[in-house]
């Protein structure tokens, strides 16, 4: 007798996968079995364009097929739209991210864009000022939104974020990380090192050039603000001979193959939180607790966590040049952390590592204050030794 193929009911909560009771998030590889069936129960309309989109997340599309007004398997005479699978398929790590813009389209979220102080800071090519509060200048008036109750949720990329959120506020949730690395680009050196003599390097990142300075003291460094585009162009017109951009950045615009030189964190620390999107909310909104939870990731949580304490316990400035890295713990849970702390002109430059046991927050938080204060006592004995 043939057996009747599983179903596997899979419900969207806007911003997350669960598929029998398993929390599928971004970054996650989902391995489907043979004669499975994946039912859609999302908002009223959302189903078959959720489903049109899963299909494009499939690493072999050819292995299923779309039913519609297939049965749910779980109440008799209710229609679902489903996929039946006929082998397995692994469903890829975009599929999250496919789907959240389905349910957008299908009503069941707005996606608000608010200009901030600090993007007009970034347009105009200026530097952030501390009198306006530094880094908070990218999450200002987006705060302000979700305190005034405009909004639900905040997305930020966390390596812009000041290390404490404003009171009523929290990060809730953290996603999968992106790749950490700077990536250098260039029309006239392979490297930092190939650069010739007084190169002009642009960056308005003091972390990035306190550290070309520290390898390459006769660079000229010039404010080189703006997306991804606009630095490219800048570079492509002369304003500069090299510069620096995220690969996290890269990776999300397809844009990585134009990279002359991607930096591994041995060459080049990552800023704290470099490729972490956060997702903020109110304190006392439990609704909107709960419909973050389901794309948080546990282990990027943990490695942001150390990184935002070591940069709180420095009492870093958007002028400081600082940099954090905590790897993903191995089974264990022991993972390695490293820091990096510098004057501005890059001439003395420190960095501390460690290896420690990291399983709860409380852990990742203790790791970075510790080294903070490790930190904070080698720049005084640097600053004894240079006097």
């Amino acid at each position: 007798m043939r057996a009747s193929p599983s179903i596997l009911p899979l419900r969207f909560d806007g911003v997350g996968l669960d598929i029998d009771g398993r929390t599928i998030v971004a970054g996650v590889d989902l391995i489907v079995p043979a004669r499975s069936t994946v039912v859609l129960l999302g908002p009223n309309g959302a189903g078959k364009s959720m489903l049109l989109r899963l299909a494009h997340g499939l690493a072999a599309p050819t292995s299923g097929r779309i039913v519609w007004n297939a049965d749910d398997g779980r109440r008799a005479g209710v229609k679902r739209h489903a996929m039946v699978f006929q082998k397995p398929v692994m469903l890829r790590r975009s599929v999250v991210a496919n789907l959240t813009h389905a349910l957008a389209a299908a009503g069941a979220l707005d996606i608000v864009k608010i200009a901030t102080s600090g993007d007009l800071s970034q347009k105009n090519n200026t530097p952030l000022s501390e009198e306006k509060g530094g880094k908070a200048q990218f999450a200002k008036e987006i705060e302000d939104a979700l305190l005034a109750g405009q909004i639900d949720c905040a997305v930020h990329s966390l390596k812009d974020m000041p290390p404490v959120q404003p009171p009523g506020l929290e990060i809730a949730s953290i996603l999968p990380r992106e790749d950490v690395r700077d990536a250098f680009f260039s029309l006239k050196g392979g490297s930092i090192m190939d650069l010739p003599q007084g190169a002009v390097f642009g960056t308005s990142s003091p972390r990035r050039a306190a550290m070309v300075l520290s390898l390459r003291p006769d660079l000229k460094i010039v404010t080189f603000r703006g997306n991804v585009d606009t630095r490219l162009k800048k570079l492509a017109d002369g304003e500069a001979d090299a510069t620096l951009l995220a690969m996290a950045g890269l990776n999300r615009l397809g844009r990585t193959h134009l990279a002359t030189k991607i930096l591994e964190p041995e060459e080049m620390l990552p800023a704290a939180s470099q490729g972490a999107i956060g997702i903020e909310i109110r304190e006392n909104d439990i609704a909107a607790r709960a419909l973050v939870a389901g794309v948080h990731c546990a282990v990027s949580g943990l490695r942001v966590a150390a990184e935002r304490a070591f940069i709180q316990g420095m009492g870093g400035s958007c002028r400081t040049p600082l940099a954090a890295l905590m790897g993903v713990p191995d089974p264990s849970g022991r993972a390695r952390f490293d820091v990096w702390a510098a004057t501005e002109d890059g001439r003395v430059a420190k960095n501390l590592s460690y290896m420690m046991t990291v399983l709860h927050l409380g852990d990742a938080e203790r790791l970075g204050a510790v080294a903070a204060t490790d930190m904070q006592s080698t720049l005084r004995d640097a600053a004894k030794g240079a006097a």
